[in-house]
């Protein structure tokens, strides 16, 4: 999103007067004109669910990243294929699909990528869910900015609470999943 563009921006800013050298980058990551083995590290923050071509987005970060670099990606992920609560999620979320751990893990091997960890970190963002849901019922309850935010016919995000709720109840029955992957 523009939002978060603009976070990424203050925040290499700030890296950059540290001496860290970064580069945040907006566009098609299937598509872009990054030269072999350019990156250092690239890391990618719930970025893998929007990718129709998951298996392209590994082989596209072996090859832009140095052989002796990292890979960082934190992604959503499916524990219950097949599942309607997901594939809503999917829809409201505007997400091409959840993959599997099983599926990163083979993407990643074909990819010649090896991963030093894929870590299930499910449980304690379940508990940031919880939050989220309980913010967001107590301000549409309290605030009517909130309500017309989530109910005015030009919204285009009125199911945000209905999808707020869905990944809720994914996290507490165990359908959704959450994995922070390290691949050198």
């Amino acid at each position: 999103s523009r939002k978060q563009w603009e976070i990424a921006t203050e925040q290499a800013k700030k890296a950059i007067e540290t001496g860290v050298n970064t580069q945040f980058v907006l566009g098609d990551w299937l598509e872009n004109d990054f030269e072999s083995s350019y990156f250092d590290a690239a890391v990618s923050i719930e970025c893998l669910s929007h990718v129709e071509d998951k298996s392209a987005f590994f082989k596209e970060a072996a090859r832009v990243i140095k052989p002796d670099g990292v890979l960082a990606l934190t992604a959503w992920t499916s524990r219950s294929p097949h599942s309607k609560l997901l594939e809503s999620i999917c829809k409201g979320g505007r997400f091409a699909s959840l993959a599997t751990e099983t599926e990163l893990r083979q993407w990643s091997h074909d990819a010649g990528i090896q991963i030093e960890s894929l870590e299930s970190i499910g449980p304690s963002v379940r508990k940031t869910w919880s939050i989220i849901l309980g913010r967001l019922v107590k301000r549409v309850c309290t605030r009517r900015k909130y309500r017309a935010f989530l109910w005015q016919q030009l919204c285009g995000d009125r199911r945000l609470l209905f999808i707020t709720l869905q990944v809720w109840f994914a996290f507490q029955t165990g359908k959704l999943g959450y994995v922070l992957l390290n691949g050198p």
